[in-house]
């Protein structure tokens, strides 16, 4: 039987609500991503965010202790900042070897979700992406975006 992991990360919890419902209700593995130093504040949702993503930076996380050849299907969580995904998704991709898993994708956003899909298939090309899916407004409309997101999952892989 092959076995499907949760990966997320959440900066205002939306996606972690979104996550956790999705895990509760399919009996996933799951891991919320963590940075090494928190960007919570006025200060750095002004100034260091922006700057992260305008210069494609990878902020540190917590270490990951997770075999990822126990794998074979991943699904990924993530916000949206500035219509792609959030640095911390960046820094994933970057430190993690995904290669050959079949990888689902969804993301949580309060405005337009842009081009987040695409960007990150762009840092991962060799991967089977198996399903996408859009959540606009899920922090206002949550009750919904959860009924949307556990049957979305119920149909993969």
């Amino acid at each position: 039987m092959k076995k499907t992991l949760l990966i997320y990360y959440s900066y205002g919890g939306t996606t972690k609500h979104l996550a956790e419902e999705l895990k509760n209700e399919l009996k996933l593995d799951s891991h919320q991503l963590e940075l090494k130093n928190d960007l919570q504040g006025i200060f750095k949702m002004v100034f260091k965010i922006p700057f992260l993503m305008m210069f494609k930076k990878c902020p540190a996380l917590k270490p990951i202790n997770i075999d990822f050849e126990q794998y074979d299907n991943i699904i990924i969580g993530m916000p949206v900042w500035m219509a792609t995904f959030a640095a911390p998704i960046r820094t994933f991709i970057r430190d993690t070897n995904l290669s050959g898993k079949n990888i689902a994708l969804f993301c949580s956003s309060g405005t337009n979700p842009g081009h987040v899909f695409a960007d990150f298939k762009s840092l991962l090309p060799d991967n089977d992406y198996v399903s996408e899916l859009k959540l606009k407004n899920a922090e206002k409309n949550l009750e919904t975006s959860v009924i949307k997101l556990k049957g979305w999952a119920s149909e993969l892989f």
